[in-house]
């Protein structure tokens, strides 16, 4: 089973949006997604989404069974603001001692750095690609005002150190806002002794294997979700 978390900056988005990828992914995969609602900004301020990608997962863990799920088998993942949920969510059954509960980690295009840090693919790619710099800044004062750009919670590539997660799958796309943050946090997590598959796509940009209007209807697209579904099913086997 995955336990997945739409993106949208935390603020927009919902399962409804994340449907049509959701139910391709499982059928590709052969897994069950249990697509979460998580309570969204600015009305539900930081932590409440990942307290409740948490709770999701601690659920999933013990009644997955119920539905013909597998709670030993149960991954994490999330595109854009909900993979950081996800990865989040991770660094905090880790610090529960709850580490053997992920089997992987699914992230796609992640916010793993405020903006603060001026990654340079926020000025390459800050505008005209759909996400730009200024929504992702606009979403970050929604979802965390007043949180320390350092803290671990908001921006997992300032964690440290890394725990000994599971194997992870980092997606990118080259003409994405988020695509240097994203190359960085894998590169983080590898240099620390996590498994980690880094799938970037070249001549892409923000959303485009997830986005209901190009899911299974471009080639790049149907490639990637064909890789993301074979890598879920490989280590969830």
């Amino acid at each position: 089973m995955l336990v997945y978390a739409h993106g949208g900056g935390w603020v927009v988005g919902s399962i409804v949006t994340h449907d049509p990828f959701c139910r391709l992914l499982s059928e590709a995969a052969g897994v069950i997604v249990l697509s979460v609602d998580y309570r969204l900004a600015p009305e539900h301020l930081f932590p409440a989404g990942v307290e409740d990608i948490l709770t999701a997962f601690r659920w999933a863990a013990g009644n997955a069974a119920t539905f013909g799920g597998d709670g030993r088998r149960l991954a994490l993942g999330g595109d854009s603001a909900g993979a950081n949920l996800a990865a989040v969510t991770a660094q905090r059954l880790f610090r529960a001692a709850d580490k053997d509960a992920v089997r992987a980690l699914m992230l796609l295009y992640p916010v793993t750095d405020h903006p603060s840090s001026e990654h340079h693919s926020y000025v390459e790619n800050g505008s005209g690609y759909g996400l730009t710099a200024a929504l992702m800044q606009w979403f970050w004062k929604l979802y965390a005002p007043g949180i320390s750009p350092d803290e671990p919670d908001v921006s997992p590539l300032r964690l440290s150190p890394v725990p000994a997660f599971p194997a992870t799958l980092v997606a990118t796309a080259e003409y994405d806002p988020l695509r240097d943050e994203g190359i960085a946090y894998a590169e983080k997590l590898k240099a620390a002794g996590v498994p980690v598959t880094h799938q970037h796509a070249p001549d892409m940009h923000h959303n485009f294997p997830v986005h209901p209007g190009t899911v299974a209807r471009f080639p790049q697209c149907r490639a990637a979700l064909a890789d993301f579904a074979a890598w879920l099913r490989a280590k969830l086997a």
